[in-house]
């Protein structure tokens, strides 16, 4: 295997990596970014992202030993698998998840299955997540486990039930989408 572990936005696959667009490089001689690293014989590549929607998870790169080998061709046919390679990642990913969570539902400890929900909802997302819980006595929601957050808003965060989207949530047993809680 290849071990070269690069700095985001170094060469070409770094920057392929930062900035998300596909580069064809027919003279990578002609190219500031390009870094001869292992092959010094390689004279032009062609790298793609690996994408969930914005988010980049990895780069396919292909390289020669020729001036101009690549095509808009070969572009087409390497973003198709980058696509493809993209979603096997996802699902990998999701299973993992799947699994830790189901291992630890079957368990007793409440907070360790909450660390797991919100690291998985995170991951695969990308987002900010708070997994909320009840405390039925005093009917209202805290959070139990959060990724993203500020831990003295995680930490201290309250919401009553009363009057709330959660209380609707709650009492109709479904989920509910708002585009603005605010307007609520």
């Amino acid at each position: 295997g290849v071990h070269d572990t690069r700095a985001l936005e170094e060469g070409v696959t770094g920057w392929v990596a930062k900035h998300g667009k596909a580069q064809l490089v027919p003279d990578v001689s002609k190219d500031r970014r390009y870094i001869a690293a292992r092959r010094p014989d390689i004279r032009s590549e062609i790298v793609v992202p690996l994408k969930r929607e914005d988010l980049v998870l990895g780069v396919l790169a292909a390289k020669s030993t020729h001036l101009d080998a690549f095509t808009e061709d070969d572009l087409t046919v390497l973003s198709t698998f980058a696509a493809q390679a993209a979603v096997a990642i996802e699902r990998d990913k999701l299973t993992r998840h799947i699994q830790k969570v189901s291992k630890l539902a079957l368990g007793a400890n409440i907070k360790e299955l909450a660390d797991a929900v919100a690291l998985a909802v995170q991951d695969l997302t990308g987002l900010s997540v708070a997994l909320w819980l009840l405390d039925e006595e005093k009917r209202l929601l805290r959070i139990r486990a959060h990724r993203g957050l500020r831990a003295e808003y995680a930490d201290t965060a309250t919401m009553p039930l009363e009057n709330s989207v959660t209380a609707q949530a709650l009492a109709e047993g479904r989920l509910l989408w708002r585009r603005d809680i605010q307007a609520d």
